[in-house]
């Protein structure tokens, strides 16, 4: 009996943690189009939004100040898919860099510098 219980809990553990990653891919799709400036250096980086020139002309626009993260500085998370990096910071800001706009050793770079310096904070999920 407590063997079936215990494969319940990991099954329903299992499901949950991918039905909420399936759900986070949808939830990015408006993001997709956001244009962003992203600089890596060797302990951290900086990302900076570009806004649109609606979001400009809007009467109450205010600009994005540059963000800079410090690997070390941070509860940072990155998931990779096939399509793109998911930056996580704090759990309050996310941020979808398109493989899209990057050649492969520009993916190449962030990958290894994300799984080497993030180690267990960097994963890489499936799309479904």
């Amino acid at each position: 009996m407590l063997a079936f219980i215990c494969l319940a809990i990991i099954v329903l553990t299992w499901y949950n943690t991918r039905r909420i990653r399936k759900y986070l891919m949808q939830a990015l799709k408006p993001l997709e189009d956001d244009k962003y400036v992203f600089t890596l250096y060797d302990d951290s980086f900086k990302i900076e939004t570009l806004p649109t020139e609606e979001e400009k002309q809007e009467e109450d626009f205010t600009p994005v100040p540059p963000r800079i993260v410090g690997f070390e500085d941070i509860s940072l998370n990155v998931l990779e898919n096939d399509e793109m990096f998911i930056i996580i910071l704090k759990k309050e800001t996310i941020y979808v860099l398109a493989k899209r706009v990057m050649n492969e050793q520009q993916q190449e770079t962030l990958r290894k510098t994300f799984s080497e310096l993030l180690d267990s904070d960097y994963e890489m999920i499936d799309n479904k």
